[in-house]
């Protein structure tokens, strides 16, 4: 395993990462912004700048071709095509900044979690398997089975009850 690499989102070496320690356990990720927790240290980052990234967050592909978009491959940026260096995120509706990947042609956007959510997932919430859909079936009167609150972007959903829940 590399203990160093050179990544296009920073000017400095990354280091690989294997332990906790107070500057990791006070950063997100850069690319995803989900926090590090002692199960996922696998990371590369730079101590002077405070930057670091997963190991997974590393190794993105630079094109990416996702059902939620499937008119055109996606894009890896390291930073927002927008000037007010934010985006929206097409598939949850969540605003961003930061890694995303996308689509100039259309303007379409995604965080990186958002382009790996699985396909099917199971939930304590309902007793069947539950299929991803990147819109839910009936815009504006759709509900959360979990939570009650009107779904307006990707969902979860139950064919044979009906039964849809937030990711």
């Amino acid at each position: 395993m590399a203990s160093t690499l050179r990544h296009g989102s920073h000017h400095h070496p990354l280091q690989h990462i294997g332990t906790m320690d107070a500057s990791v356990r006070a950063a997100n990720c850069r690319a995803c912004d989900l926090p590090f927790t002692s199960e996922n240290v696998d990371l590369f980052g730079c101590g002077l700048c405070g930057f670091f990234l997963h190991r997974s967050c590393c190794f993105m592909p630079t094109l990416l071709k996702n059902p939620a978009h499937p008119q055109h491959q996606l894009v890896l940026r390291y930073a927002s095509a927008y000037s007010s260096g934010h985006f929206g995120c097409d598939i949850c509706g969540n605003g961003g900044q930061g890694f995303n990947y996308h689509c100039q042609t259309c303007q379409f956007d995604a965080h990186l979690p958002c382009v790996n959510l699985p396909r099917k997932a199971l939930s304590p919430a309902h007793q069947h398997r539950l299929q991803l859909l990147f819109r839910p079936p009936a815009m504006g009167r759709t509900s959360c089975g979990f939570c009650g609150i009107q779904i307006q972007h990707c969902c979860y959903s139950c064919s044979r009850c009906s039964f849809f829940l937030h990711p």
